[in-house]
């Protein structure tokens, strides 16, 4: 047998509960459809709980919310997942950096700074361009592979737009940055 479970919100009473009752049912796979962290006030429990206990995982837009910048959430909902993000950095100890990436680049092609203030471009794997900037120089990213010999990319359309950032970034590296798409 199988079980279903979403929408956890953080709530570990609620959780316990659900797989406590799963475990009465004799469930031998529980597959999670997204929404584990939310509302309530134990993230990294229910996200250890659900990685424990969930043959597969969902990203649900709370979870997407706290990994990106909240899009379309109600004040409450946005200053939760702010706060989900700085419980988890916090227990971590380091930040939650994103990457930039494109299924047919088959690669990371940028990743977010340790300060979070832009994304590092894959110069190694990549020569990238912003092509038709406009008057605060953002444009479409172009993408030309460096080093693949199957299916290279030759000026490949993104569709993403982005800027380049002129100041070095304050975490170090030399490699270019842009402030994010």
């Amino acid at each position: 047998m199988k079980a279903v479970i979403s929408d956890v919100h953080s709530t570990l009473e609620a959780l316990q509960a659900v797989l406590e009752d799963i475990a009465r049912q004799q469930v031998q796979e529980v597959y999670c459809l997204g929404d584990v962290v939310g509302y309530g006030p134990n993230p990294r429990e229910c996200l250890d709980l659900i990685m424990e206990r969930c043959r597969v995982v969902l990203l649900g837009n709370h979870d997407q919310a706290v990994l990106f910048d909240p899009v379309n959430f109600n004040p409450t909902a946005e200053r939760a997942t702010f706060w989900t993000r700085a419980e988890l950095e916090a227990f971590w100890g380091a930040p939650l950096c994103m990457t930039y990436a494109s299924t047919e680049a088959a690669t990371i092609l940028a990743f977010e700074c340790t300060q979070q203030s832009g994304y590092h471009v894959n110069e190694f794997d990549f020569y990238p361009e912003i092509v038709e900037p406009d008057g605060d120089g953002y444009g479409e990213i172009v993408l030309t592979t460096v080093t693949r010999r199957v299916m290279p990319l030759v000026r490949y359309r993104t569709g993403d737009v982005a800027r380049w950032e002129s100041a070095p970034c304050p975490c170090g590296p030399p490699w270019s940055t842009s402030p994010g798409s």
